[in-house]
């Protein structure tokens, strides 16, 4: 079995690695894409389009909208500042990773909202993009790391394709993310003939698959994947 233990890179750079390129010194026009952010304790809610930026809080009892500003960059991400009926909203947006207090889902973006004079806290951006973008080399199954020489792997397309090799053989299934976690459906693997200790492997890695209920990025960059009986699945980018 190889050793789950490796050499780690410092926590900072395999964190930028997990979440991608920061976006320190990109033009602030280039922030043009929807983005959307929310936090707990107040539930609260921020949208940003391509016309206006909205924020409800206080679990909807006071909203307002904005016509959307322009985005200044800063060192770590980006800021929005607007006024409108008299208040002032500022928007700042941290390019590191945020786990929801309440469900646990891991956001690319850290946001601090301030309105009123009233601080709010939470997370933003896709979550599905801490999962896309490339592939993950898987390096435990199950607390047994992976058999010596095997190379087991996930791929995420962004339009709900997960492939990769179980260790012997190639799979495919559709997934997604709901507001909870992470559903994989029962992948559908080839039918190559396996040496007895990747067969058993693989059928362990497509069941724990198949029972995905969560996933986790660690805070070096790990990505956890949970099945629904607390085994896991740990992968690392490439």
């Amino acid at each position: 079995m190889r050793d789950r233990a490796r050499a780690s890179a410092p926590r900072s750079a395999l964190l930028a690695f997990a979440l991608g390129a920061g976006c320190a010194g990109v033009p602030a026009d280039r922030f043009d894409e929807p983005f959307e952010a929310r936090g707990n304790e107040p539930g609260w809610l921020l949208t940003i389009d391509g016309e206006r930026m909205a924020l409800r809080w206080n679990y909807g009892d006071d909203e307002i909208a904005v016509p959307r500003p322009r985005a200044e960059a800063t060192p770590d991400g980006r800021r929005y500042v607007a006024s409108g009926d008299g208040r002032e909203l500022r928007v700042d947006v941290v390019d590191a990773l945020c786990r929801d207090d309440m469900s646990g889902m891991p956001y690319p973006s850290r946001v601090t909202v301030t309105i009123d004079g009233e601080t709010l806290r939470g997370c933003g951006g896709a979550p599905e993009s801490l999962l896309t973008g490339g592939e993950w080399v898987v390096e435990d199954i199950a607390g047994r790391g992976v058999v010596d020489g095997s190379r087991v792997t996930l791929r995420f397309d962004p339009g709900g394709r997960l492939t990769g090799r179980a260790g012997c053989n190639g799979y495919g299934a559709a997934w997604k993310l709901s507001g909870e976690g992470i559903t994989v459906e029962q992948p559908q693997a080839t039918l190559m003939a396996c040496a007895s200790a990747l067969n058993r492997q693989e059928q362990e890695f497509l069941r724990l698959l198949a029972a995905a209920h969560r996933f986790e990025i660690s805070d070096d960059g790990a990505l956890v994947i949970h099945a629904a009986d607390g085994l896991t699945i740990e992968a690392r980018r490439e």
